[in-house]
This record gives structure tokens, C-alpha cells and sequence, in this order.
């Protein structure tokens, strides 16, 4: 059974994608997928390497981290796509 870490509320929580994608022009089934990755790396990221036994949350940081944009689901084109800026929540994320 996985050991879950403490909650620390003193972290702030980034907002997910699903809390400002709602809109009906904005729930095309391709943004909504963006959303879906992104808010599984949030996910990820949120519980910590010790939550996903390391590879998931090493993998989840990595694609943050990356600067390439030359696929649609690399970080900074899905941030792009959603209307977000990839710096800010880049920094949000791994200000944990």
C-alpha cells in the first residue's frame, strides 16, 4: 500500500486546468484533453516523488521543465493552446 505524504496547506495549489476551461467555447473535446495532461502533471506533481515512487513524478517535471514546442502535447504548446502562460505555471508548480 502506497504512503501517502502529509497535506500541507501551506502550499499554495496551483488551480487546474478543469477550474477555467468550463466555459462552452472552450469545452472542444481536443481542449478539454489538453487539460486532462496537464491536470494529470499538476496531479503528479502535487503529491510528490515519494506519493509516485519517483519515475512519474521525475517524468512529470521533465516535461514541464522542457522548452521545446514543436509538438502539440509538449508543455509550452499545450500551455499555448490552453491560453496560459507556461513560465507562470511552470513556476507555480515546482515553487512546491
Amino acid at each position: 500500500m502506497r504512503r501517502r505524504p502529509p497535506k500541507d496547506d501551506s502550499i499554495p495549489i496551483p488551480p487546474l486546468p478543469s477550474q477555467f476551461l468550463s466555459a462552452p467555447k472552450d469545452s472542444t473535446p481536443e481542449r478539454r484533453l489538453l487539460a486532462a495532461v496537464l491536470e494529470d502533471a499538476v496531479h503528479i506533481i502535487r503529491h510528490g516523488p515519494e506519493y509516485h515512487e519517483g519515475r512519474p513524478y521525475r517524468d512529470a517535471v521533465a516535461w514541464i521543465m522542457a522548452e521545446r514546442n514543436d509538438w502539440p502535447f509538449c508543455f509550452v504548446a499545450l500551455c499555448e493552446e490552453l491560453g496560459l502562460n507556461a513560465d507562470k505555471v511552470r513556476a507555480q508548480l515546482l515553487r512546491q
